[in-house]
Parts: structure tokens; sequence; C-alpha cells
């Protein structure tokens, strides 16, 4: 994605691969589910085991706990543009998708 960061400051970053108000874990399947922006399909379970995430010269992975519905980050950040990355890899480090959901709050 690419943001512009209005204001220099502590930053918190989390990363989701299904809507917070779905309340599911980022490795857990989910029937179809009727979202405030729409319905989704029903999604299968996939084995994450890492999240990263990548914007300006931050560059941090976190391990996942199975019940992990979000994994957060803190950061600093510059005023300006920027373009943020993530990723959620399996147990062998290969990578399977990104974070279908981000969020962004300045702390």
């Amino acid at each position: 994605w690419n943001l512009y960061v209005e204001q220099a400051g502590l930053y918190q970053i989390s990363l989701r691969r299904w809507p917070r108000e779905a309340d599911t874990p980022i490795a857990a399947s989910l029937p179809p589910y009727q979202g405030v922006d729409g319905t989704l399909p029903a999604g299968v379970a996939l084995p994450v085991a890492t999240a990263r995430v990548k914007i300006g010269d931050f560059d941090a992975r976190k391990p996942l706990n199975p019940g992990d519905k979000a994994v957060i980050f803190d950061l600093r950040l510059p005023a300006g543009p920027a373009q943020l990355q993530t990723w959620f890899y399996d147990s062998g480090g290969r990578e399977i998708c990104g974070a279908f959901f981000v969020e962004v709050s300045r702390k």
C-alpha cells in the first residue's frame, strides 16, 4: 500500500487475515461471512506461523500463536510518503500471502 504519514511519531500497525468484526484467528478457516463491506466467501485454514511488515526502514517479523486474530507492530514513522508491505509465512519460512486487512493508528 502507498501511504502518506501526516505526522511523525509512534504508530501501531495491526495485520489481519479476516476483518476485525469476524473475530477469527489468522490461521483459521471462516465460513461465508457477511461483513460491513460486503460478503466474504468461505476461507480455508492456512498454516500461518509468522507475520512480517515492512514500511520505510522498518522491517520486522513476529511469530503467531494459534489463536492470534491480529499481529501488532509498534514503530516510529517519519512524516511523508511511505510504502507498506505485509507477508504471512508458514513454519518453513515460505510465503503464504499478505495481510488482507491492515489497521494503522497513531499512538
